[in-house]
This record gives structure tokens, C-alpha cells and sequence, in this order.
């Protein structure tokens, strides 16, 4: 099955109008919401500040079909795990059924500004093992005694546990994640454009899933891509400039967290750079068609992180045009 997820950056738009956003995208026909986990925002010049976790309760109260989840929260440094796992079992107790958690080993962004040490991505990716290891003993178990290399816990309980599923959904561009990944997740979010090919990761997150005694094809292949749509694709391509520290390397190997130095380094970021990272594009059939390309490489959901000049354009023409089509093409 097909999935469509808007991701619904509330580090990018003010919160009532992402609210709006949510409302249109479960008119439209998505099947999800997607809402950054983010302290600090990509761009002084455009950021808010949102907090994820109040939003999604608000937007999962407001609609009534669609899924909520995270995109992503990073359970490692300023959350420690057993509070993720009672927010999101909190969550799924309120919205059964319609809520994920989605984790990552996050960025710098997050956590140097609140006085937190940056670790190596080594070790957060050990970390992100032990906080999954963690959550799900939570969500599954009572009185929880845990002696991990990063965490404890004494007799621990979350005595309000979801009802229903919460599915996890674990992001990563890399074969360590992904084998992490395998061992944990529901679902795996990657993007495009990664430095080793695409192969090499799912081959370790299927590596990472049988040594845990899982079922690699049970765990969901979800892209996530930054779309820009107008009519006029010197506007749709624009209307990205605030996502340009996203594209730089620097902004996760070396832990840039101000926005304001991120705007500074966004400008090196050149228009034909985000022309070739991000979906710009004039027409739903040019969606349709690099979308079906993705479902090619295994594929099944997608995210769309909506960067248009005018972002209701975006969700109505995938919910006129792209969704039902490709849902009955590819229909099980």
C-alpha cells in the first residue's frame, strides 16, 4: 500500500497556520502528519519554535483520520528515553491507532544551545539502540530495572500505556543507523541523496532485523524529500532558500546550532545545489513521476516536507491529482 505523509515543519511556519496545513492534508487524502522535533530552527531570517509534542496532541485532537507522529525526536540527550516512551504512550492512549514515534540521532541545533554536550555519531547511534531498548520494555512492562551503558532505571513504569500500537519509526542515512534500524523499527525514513548507495543501507537494516529474529520485509521503507511546487519554478525553487543550511555537511559534523550562523552559511548554498537535492516542480505529473521512480527502489511511503510558495497549492493538487492516482496504480 501507497502511503502520503505532509510534514508539517512548525519550525518553519507559524503553529495556527501549520494547524491549517493539518486540516487540508486530512481533507486532501493524506495519510499522515509529519512534525519536526526541533529546540532551535534551520533559519534565524524564517524559523519558529514550536514545541512537537503539545502540537501533535493539538493536531491529532482537531482532525479525526489521519495519523500523527513525530519527524523525528532524538530520545538521547534532552529527553531522556522513559520520558519519550510516557509522552507517545500518552499519546497513543489518547489517539489509539493514530499516533507514531519517530526518532533520529538528531542535530546539534537541539541540544548545544540548552548546555548539553554534542557526542560523536557513533555514540549516539549507541544511544539510540539503548533509548529504543528502553522505550519498548516501557510500553510492554512493569516495574522496569535497566542497567544500560547510558541510562538506569529502578523499578520504572509507565502505568498509562498505549492503547493499540504506537509504531517506531527510526530515520538514518547510513549503514550504522540502519542496522540499529532493523533491530527496532516498524518503519525506516531515509531521503534521496546519501553518501553510500542505497543498497548498502537496506542491506544492513535487513542485516540489523534478522539479528534481532525479525522480518526484514515487515519493516516499512519511507522517503522523506523536500517539495517545492508553483506553476512558475523559479518561485517553487525560491521558495527553498530557507532550508539551504540543511544541504551543508558542516551543520551536523562540526555542531552549528545558532540560526543565525546558519543563515550566515545558507548563503553559500547555491540555487542549482537546491535544484538538485529537493523536488521542484511545476506540474503533478513531474510529481508522479519522481515518486514512481522511488517506489521502483521499494518505497511505500513518502514524506513531504512542503516548501511551496503557497503550501495549500501543494496539498491540493497531490490530494486532486498525485494520491489517487498512484494509490490505484499501485493498489494491493
Amino acid at each position: 500500500m501507497i502511503e502520503f505523509e505532509l510534514v508539517v515543519t512548525i519550525e518553519r511556519y507559524p503553529l495556527d497556520e501549520a494547524l491549517r496545513y493539518a486540516l487540508l492534508a486530512e481533507k486532501w487524502g493524506f495519510d499522515a502528519i509529519g512534525v519536526p522535533d526541533h529546540f532551535h530552527p534551520w533559519s534565524h531570517k524564517y524559523g519558529q519554535s514550536g514545541f512537537c509534542w503539545v502540537w501533535m496532541g493539538v493536531a491529532a485532537s482537531k482532525t479525526k483520520r489521519i495519523q500523527v507522529g513525530s519527524c523525528v525526536t532524538a530520545p538521547i540527550i534532552r529527553y531522556h528515553p522513559a520520558i519519550v516512551a510516557q509522552a507517545f504512550a500518552t499519546l497513543g492512549y489518547l489517539f489509539p491507532g493514530r499516533i507514531y514515534l519517530g526518532v533520529g540521532t538528531g542535530e546539534a541545533m537541539n541540544e548545544l544551545p540548552l548546555g548539553f554536550e554534542w557526542p560523536p555519531a557513533p555514540t549516539r547511534i549507541e544511544m539510540l539502540d539503548e533509548a529504543l531498548t528502553i522505550i519498548r520494555l516501557l510500553w510492554s512492562r512493569s516495574r522496569v530495572t535497566f542497567n544500560g551503558k547510558y541510562w538506569r532505571l529502578s523499578k520504572a513504569t509507565v502505568y498509562t500505556k498505549p492503547r493499540g500500537k504506537v509504531p517506531i519509526f527510526v530515520a538514518g542515512t547510513g549503514v550504522k543507523v540502519a542496522r540499529v534500524a532493523g533491530r527496532h523499527c516498524d518503519a525506516f525514513i531515509t531521503v534521496p541523496h546519501l553518501k553510500v548507495p542505497l543498497e548498502r543501507v537496506l542491506g544492513s537494516l535487513r542485516r540489523g532485523a534478522r539479528e534481532a529474529g525479525r522480518d526484514p520485509d515487515s519493516i516499512k521503507l519511507v522517503l522523506h524529500t523536500m517539495v517545492s511546487y508553483d506553476e512558475d519554478y523559479d518561485r517553487a525553487l525560491d521558495a527553498t532558500e530557507c532550508w539551504g543550511a540543511a544541504l551543508l555537511p558542516a551543520m551536523y559534523r562540526y555542531g552549528v546550532y545558532d540560526p543565525l550562523e546558519m543563515d550566515e552559511h545558507a548563503e553559500l548554498v547555491g540555487r542549482e545545489a537546491r535544484a538538485k537535492k529537493f523536488i521542484i516542480v511545476t506540474d503533478p505529473d513531474e510529481l508522479i513521476s519522481r515518486v514512481e521512480g522511488f517506489i521502483q527502489q521499494g518505497f511505500t511511503r513518502f514524506q513531504f516536507n512542503n516548501s511551496s510558495p503557497e503550501p495549500e497549492k501543494l496539498i491540493e493538487v497531490v490530494g486532486k491529482r498525485v494520491i489517487p492516482y498512484l494509490k490505484e496504480l499501485y493498489a494491493e
